[in-house]
Protein backbone atom coordinates (compact mmCIF):
# COMPACT_ATOMS: atom_id res chain seq x y z
CA UNK A 1 0.00 0.00 0.00
CA UNK A 2 1.29 3.19 -1.02
CA UNK A 3 1.28 6.49 1.01
CA UNK A 4 -2.03 7.87 -1.23
CA UNK A 5 -4.24 4.84 -0.37
CA UNK A 6 -2.87 5.19 3.23
CA UNK A 7 -4.07 8.80 3.66
CA UNK A 8 -7.32 7.72 1.71
CA UNK A 9 -8.19 5.01 4.07
CA UNK A 10 -7.42 6.75 7.05
CA UNK A 11 -9.64 9.80 5.77
CA UNK A 12 -12.94 7.72 5.24
CA UNK A 13 -12.01 5.70 8.71
CA UNK A 14 -12.56 9.54 10.29
CA UNK A 15 -16.22 9.40 9.87
CA UNK A 16 -16.59 6.39 11.54
CA UNK A 17 -14.54 6.78 13.99
CA UNK A 18 -16.43 10.32 14.88
CA UNK A 19 -19.85 8.62 14.60
CA UNK A 20 -18.69 5.97 17.06
CA UNK A 21 -17.54 8.43 19.62
CA UNK A 22 -20.74 10.59 19.43
CA UNK A 23 -22.81 7.29 19.76
CA UNK A 24 -20.52 6.43 22.88
CA UNK A 25 -20.66 9.68 24.52
CA UNK A 26 -24.73 9.96 23.60
CA UNK A 27 -24.81 6.82 25.26
CA UNK A 28 -22.81 7.98 28.48
CA UNK A 29 -24.66 11.00 28.81
CA UNK A 30 -27.37 9.09 28.96
CA UNK A 31 -26.06 6.87 31.67
CA UNK A 32 -25.51 9.74 33.71
CA UNK A 33 -28.87 11.27 33.45
CA UNK A 34 -30.74 7.91 34.02
CA UNK A 35 -32.82 7.55 37.45
CA UNK A 36 -31.82 4.86 39.30
CA UNK A 37 -34.51 4.94 41.30
CA UNK A 38 -37.98 6.33 41.55
CA UNK A 39 -39.91 8.77 44.07
CA UNK A 40 -43.47 7.70 45.44
CA UNK A 41 -44.62 10.39 43.83
CA UNK A 42 -44.49 14.39 42.44
CA UNK A 43 -46.40 17.41 42.67
CA UNK A 44 -47.52 18.18 39.26
CA UNK A 45 -48.68 21.37 37.26
CA UNK A 46 -48.27 21.00 33.39
CA UNK A 47 -47.98 24.94 33.38
CA UNK A 48 -45.72 26.50 30.82
CA UNK A 49 -44.05 29.80 30.79
CA UNK A 50 -47.04 32.72 30.35
CA UNK A 51 -49.26 30.23 31.60
CA UNK A 52 -51.27 30.39 34.53
CA UNK A 53 -55.00 29.05 36.39
CA UNK A 54 -55.30 32.59 37.65
CA UNK A 55 -55.90 33.55 34.42
CA UNK A 56 -58.16 30.49 33.04
CA UNK A 57 -55.30 29.24 30.75
CA UNK A 58 -55.78 26.23 29.11
CA UNK A 59 -53.91 22.88 29.30
CA UNK A 60 -53.60 20.94 26.40
CA UNK A 61 -53.33 17.24 25.69
CA UNK A 62 -50.05 17.43 24.18
CA UNK A 63 -48.86 19.93 26.58
CA UNK A 64 -49.77 17.67 29.31
CA UNK A 65 -48.04 14.02 27.43
CA UNK A 66 -44.69 16.17 26.66
CA UNK A 67 -44.56 16.73 30.76
CA UNK A 68 -45.37 13.69 31.87
CA UNK A 69 -42.84 12.02 29.46
CA UNK A 70 -40.26 13.99 31.24
CA UNK A 71 -41.34 12.16 34.58
CA UNK A 72 -41.20 8.34 33.06
CA UNK A 73 -39.03 6.42 35.32
CA UNK A 74 -39.02 8.63 37.62
CA UNK A 75 -42.03 8.50 39.98
CA UNK A 76 -44.81 6.26 40.68
CA UNK A 77 -47.30 8.40 41.01
CA UNK A 78 -48.16 12.20 40.15
CA UNK A 79 -50.71 14.49 42.19
CA UNK A 80 -53.02 17.29 40.60
CA UNK A 81 -54.48 20.11 42.38
CA UNK A 82 -57.64 20.89 40.41
CA UNK A 83 -60.25 19.02 37.48
CA UNK A 84 -60.60 22.17 35.14
CA UNK A 85 -59.17 24.38 32.54
CA UNK A 86 -57.55 21.20 31.06
CA UNK A 87 -56.62 20.05 34.05
CA UNK A 88 -59.01 16.90 34.23
CA UNK A 89 -57.41 15.02 31.42
CA UNK A 90 -54.35 14.99 33.27
CA UNK A 91 -55.57 11.33 35.33
CA UNK A 92 -56.55 9.45 31.67
CA UNK A 93 -53.51 10.50 30.03
CA UNK A 94 -51.26 9.47 33.61
CA UNK A 95 -53.08 6.27 33.93
CA UNK A 96 -52.50 5.44 29.88
CA UNK A 97 -48.73 6.10 30.74
CA UNK A 98 -48.37 4.07 33.50
CA UNK A 99 -48.36 6.59 36.26
CA UNK A 100 -50.78 5.92 39.40
CA UNK A 101 -52.77 9.12 40.02
CA UNK A 102 -53.43 11.42 43.08
CA UNK A 103 -56.31 13.63 41.81
CA UNK A 104 -57.38 16.54 43.15
CA UNK A 105 -60.60 18.75 42.78
CA UNK A 106 -59.47 22.70 43.88
CA UNK A 107 -61.89 24.00 46.67
CA UNK A 108 -60.91 27.65 47.58
CA UNK A 109 -62.11 31.23 48.38
CA UNK A 110 -64.74 33.06 46.30
CA UNK A 111 -65.04 30.28 44.10
CA UNK A 112 -68.82 29.99 42.97
CA UNK A 113 -71.10 27.10 43.88
CA UNK A 114 -71.58 26.11 40.39
CA UNK A 115 -67.52 26.05 39.89
CA UNK A 116 -66.62 23.93 42.77
CA UNK A 117 -69.43 21.41 41.33
CA UNK A 118 -68.17 21.06 38.26
CA UNK A 119 -64.32 20.48 39.99
CA UNK A 120 -65.95 17.56 41.77
CA UNK A 121 -68.01 16.28 39.41
CA UNK A 122 -65.02 16.14 36.86
CA UNK A 123 -63.02 14.60 39.48
CA UNK A 124 -65.99 11.63 40.50
CA UNK A 125 -66.03 11.26 36.62
CA UNK A 126 -62.27 10.35 36.13
CA UNK A 127 -62.97 8.22 39.32
CA UNK A 128 -65.95 6.35 38.07
CA UNK A 129 -63.30 6.19 35.43
CA UNK A 130 -61.33 3.86 37.11
CA UNK A 131 -58.62 6.81 36.49
CA UNK A 132 -57.79 8.05 39.57
CA UNK A 133 -56.30 5.59 42.79
CA UNK A 134 -56.47 8.92 45.28
CA UNK A 135 -59.30 11.71 45.17
CA UNK A 136 -58.07 14.68 46.95
CA UNK A 137 -60.59 16.66 47.64
CA UNK A 138 -59.20 20.29 48.41
CA UNK A 139 -55.55 21.26 49.48
CA UNK A 140 -54.67 23.48 52.20
CA UNK A 141 -58.35 24.49 52.06
CA UNK A 142 -58.43 25.26 55.83
CA UNK A 143 -54.80 26.65 56.27
CA UNK A 144 -55.83 29.42 53.79
CA UNK A 145 -59.04 29.68 55.92
CA UNK A 146 -61.26 29.27 52.68
CA UNK A 147 -63.74 27.64 54.30
CA UNK A 148 -64.56 25.93 57.96
CA UNK A 149 -63.08 22.53 58.71
CA UNK A 150 -66.90 21.15 59.41
CA UNK A 151 -67.76 22.62 55.76
CA UNK A 152 -64.79 20.68 54.08
CA UNK A 153 -65.75 17.15 56.11
CA UNK A 154 -69.66 17.23 54.42
CA UNK A 155 -68.23 18.12 51.03
CA UNK A 156 -65.86 15.18 51.30
CA UNK A 157 -68.42 12.76 53.08
CA UNK A 158 -70.98 13.90 49.77
CA UNK A 159 -68.17 13.11 47.67
CA UNK A 160 -67.37 9.33 48.96
CA UNK A 161 -71.17 8.73 48.63
CA UNK A 162 -71.58 10.22 44.95
CA UNK A 163 -68.74 8.30 43.43
CA UNK A 164 -69.75 4.74 44.47
CA UNK A 165 -66.29 3.11 44.51
CA UNK A 166 -63.47 1.89 46.53
CA UNK A 167 -60.94 4.64 45.94
CA UNK A 168 -59.74 6.29 49.29
CA UNK A 169 -60.63 9.81 49.45
CA UNK A 170 -58.83 12.23 51.76
CA UNK A 171 -57.94 16.07 52.10
CA UNK A 172 -55.07 18.19 52.27
CA UNK A 173 -53.45 19.95 54.65
CA UNK A 174 -50.16 21.14 56.37
CA UNK A 175 -49.15 18.96 59.41
CA UNK A 176 -49.87 22.01 61.95
CA UNK A 177 -53.01 22.36 60.98
CA UNK A 178 -54.32 18.63 60.93
CA UNK A 179 -53.02 18.35 63.93
CA UNK A 180 -55.22 21.46 65.25
CA UNK A 181 -57.78 19.96 63.56
CA UNK A 182 -58.56 16.59 63.73
CA UNK A 183 -61.51 16.06 62.01
CA UNK A 184 -59.92 16.51 58.91
CA UNK A 185 -57.61 13.28 59.40
CA UNK A 186 -60.84 11.62 60.70
CA UNK A 187 -62.83 12.13 57.88
CA UNK A 188 -59.39 11.30 55.49
CA UNK A 189 -59.19 7.07 54.66
CA UNK A 190 -55.63 8.33 54.67
CA UNK A 191 -53.83 11.46 56.19
CA UNK A 192 -52.56 13.55 53.43
CA UNK A 193 -49.48 16.08 55.14
CA UNK A 194 -48.09 19.42 53.52
CA UNK A 195 -44.56 19.29 55.87
CA UNK A 196 -42.21 21.86 54.70
CA UNK A 197 -39.12 23.22 57.05
CA UNK A 198 -38.21 25.33 54.92
CA UNK A 199 -41.71 27.22 55.67
CA UNK A 200 -41.04 26.85 59.47
CA UNK A 201 -37.78 28.74 58.63
CA UNK A 202 -35.58 25.19 59.69
CA UNK A 203 -31.95 26.11 58.34
CA UNK A 204 -31.37 23.45 55.36
CA UNK A 205 -28.91 21.17 57.41
CA UNK A 206 -31.37 20.27 59.93
CA UNK A 207 -34.59 19.95 57.51
CA UNK A 208 -34.14 16.50 56.85
CA UNK A 209 -34.06 15.37 60.54
CA UNK A 210 -37.29 18.52 61.24
CA UNK A 211 -39.02 16.56 58.71
CA UNK A 212 -38.57 13.12 60.35
CA UNK A 213 -39.93 14.50 63.70
CA UNK A 214 -43.03 15.76 62.23
CA UNK A 215 -44.22 12.45 60.22
CA UNK A 216 -43.55 10.31 63.27
CA UNK A 217 -45.63 12.60 65.53
CA UNK A 218 -48.22 13.01 63.37
CA UNK A 219 -48.23 9.69 62.91
CA UNK A 220 -48.67 8.54 66.31
CA UNK A 221 -51.65 11.00 66.38
CA UNK A 222 -53.27 10.06 63.39
CA UNK A 223 -53.98 6.73 64.31
CA UNK A 224 -53.95 5.42 60.39
CA UNK A 225 -51.84 5.33 57.17
CA UNK A 226 -49.86 8.84 56.97
CA UNK A 227 -48.57 10.30 53.47
CA UNK A 228 -46.39 13.28 52.89
CA UNK A 229 -48.45 14.68 50.21
CA UNK A 230 -45.79 17.93 50.13
CA UNK A 231 -42.27 18.77 50.94
CA UNK A 232 -39.86 20.61 48.85
CA UNK A 233 -37.03 22.88 48.78
CA UNK A 234 -36.51 25.83 46.71
CA UNK A 235 -32.95 26.69 44.62
CA UNK A 236 -33.72 30.00 44.39
CA UNK A 237 -35.73 33.21 45.00
CA UNK A 238 -34.75 33.98 49.00
CA UNK A 239 -34.72 33.22 52.55
CA UNK A 240 -37.10 32.28 55.49
CA UNK A 241 -35.16 33.10 58.60
CA UNK A 242 -32.82 30.38 58.97
CA UNK A 243 -34.04 28.07 55.79
CA UNK A 244 -31.97 29.74 52.60
CA UNK A 245 -33.70 28.99 48.85
CA UNK A 246 -30.56 27.82 46.96
CA UNK A 247 -29.61 25.03 43.98
CA UNK A 248 -27.38 23.85 46.50
CA UNK A 249 -29.60 23.22 49.30
CA UNK A 250 -32.65 22.49 47.04
CA UNK A 251 -30.42 19.48 45.78
CA UNK A 252 -29.28 18.42 48.86
CA UNK A 253 -32.82 18.17 50.62
CA UNK A 254 -34.11 16.05 47.35
CA UNK A 255 -31.46 13.54 47.90
CA UNK A 256 -31.70 13.39 52.04
CA UNK A 257 -35.69 13.08 51.57
CA UNK A 258 -35.29 10.42 48.78
CA UNK A 259 -32.72 8.19 51.11
CA UNK A 260 -35.36 8.59 54.32
CA UNK A 261 -38.50 7.77 52.16
CA UNK A 262 -36.65 4.75 50.38
CA UNK A 263 -34.97 3.78 53.68
CA UNK A 264 -38.35 3.86 55.81
CA UNK A 265 -40.54 3.04 53.09
CA UNK A 266 -42.34 6.57 53.54
CA UNK A 267 -44.75 7.01 51.01
CA UNK A 268 -44.09 10.74 50.03
CA UNK A 269 -44.81 13.37 46.88
CA UNK A 270 -42.10 15.57 46.28
CA UNK A 271 -43.30 18.93 45.26
CA UNK A 272 -42.64 19.90 42.51
CA UNK A 273 -42.20 18.42 39.28
CA UNK A 274 -41.69 21.70 37.51
CA UNK A 275 -40.92 25.58 38.14
CA UNK A 276 -43.90 27.25 37.55
CA UNK A 277 -43.59 31.42 37.34
CA UNK A 278 -46.70 31.90 38.41
CA UNK A 279 -46.70 31.21 41.44
CA UNK A 280 -44.54 33.89 42.10
CA UNK A 281 -47.30 36.13 42.55
CA UNK A 282 -49.04 34.77 46.04
CA UNK A 283 -45.21 33.02 47.44
CA UNK A 284 -43.03 35.86 46.26
CA UNK A 285 -39.81 35.18 44.49
CA UNK A 286 -39.38 31.43 45.92
CA UNK A 287 -42.91 30.52 44.79
CA UNK A 288 -41.04 29.85 41.03
CA UNK A 289 -38.51 28.01 41.99
CA UNK A 290 -39.68 25.06 43.73
CA UNK A 291 -39.41 22.05 40.68
CA UNK A 292 -36.79 19.66 40.13
CA UNK A 293 -37.19 20.51 36.47
CA UNK A 294 -36.84 23.84 35.47
CA UNK A 295 -39.63 25.99 33.60
CA UNK A 296 -38.31 24.74 30.14
CA UNK A 297 -38.56 21.28 31.22
CA UNK A 298 -34.73 20.41 31.84
CA UNK A 299 -33.76 18.49 34.83
CA UNK A 300 -31.89 20.65 37.41
CA UNK A 301 -28.38 19.55 37.88
CA UNK A 302 -28.38 19.60 41.29
CA UNK A 303 -31.19 17.01 41.25
CA UNK A 304 -29.14 14.19 38.72
CA UNK A 305 -27.51 12.93 41.69
CA UNK A 306 -30.49 12.77 44.21
CA UNK A 307 -31.58 9.67 41.76
CA UNK A 308 -28.67 7.90 41.93
CA UNK A 309 -28.71 4.95 45.34
CA UNK A 310 -26.79 5.54 47.99
CA UNK A 311 -23.59 4.64 47.69
CA UNK A 312 -24.31 1.30 50.13
CA UNK A 313 -26.82 0.19 47.31
CA UNK A 314 -24.60 0.66 44.40
CA UNK A 315 -22.70 -1.25 45.95
CA UNK A 316 -24.84 -4.15 46.91
CA UNK A 317 -26.19 -3.45 43.18
CA UNK A 318 -22.60 -4.06 41.59
CA UNK A 319 -21.54 -7.80 43.79
CA UNK A 320 -25.09 -9.22 44.99
CA UNK A 321 -23.73 -11.99 46.46
CA UNK A 322 -22.02 -10.03 49.42
CA UNK A 323 -24.04 -10.14 52.62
Amino acid sequence: MNLRQLTLGLLLLLPAAALCRGIVGAARGAADDAPGRKLHGLSFGPYVAGQSPEKGSLVTEKQIRDRLALLRGRTRWIRTYGSDQGLEKVPRIAKGMGFRVAAGAWVGAGQSDGARQRQLDALRKNVRAGWVDLAVVGSEVVRRGDIPAGDLVKLMKQFRKQIKAAVPVATADTNWVLRKQPMLMEASDVVLAHVYPYWDGVAADRAPAQLRRQYRALHRLAGKEVIVAETGWPSAGGSNQAARASADNAAAYFRAVLDWSEADRVKLFYFEAFDEGWKAGSEGGVGAHWGIFDQDGALKPGMVAGFKPPPARQERERHPSRP
